[in-house]
């Protein structure tokens, strides 16, 4: 799945370090932009740069991770 993050306008920003499978969750603190998908992992994202990538990736979860 993409997590396309975009403006007020309809530029994309970002979307880098994609996951597998779909985004269950999404939370947010400060900077930073958790996401969580059926492929198994959470990804942090820094939203302090125009191109936002996935600055993490944090696996070894057994199952699909549905909420943060």
């Amino acid at each position: 799945a993409i997590i396309a993050l975009m403006n007020i306008g309809v530029e994309m920003i970002g979307g880098g370090g994609q996951h597998t499978d779909w985004v269950i969750a999404l939370a947010g603190k400060g900077d930073r932009l958790f996401s969580a998908s059926r492929d198994k992992s959470i990804k942090v994202w820094d939203l302090t740069q125009k191109n936002v990538k996935a600055i993490e990736t944090i696996t070894g979860h057994d199952a699909a991770v549905t909420s943060l």
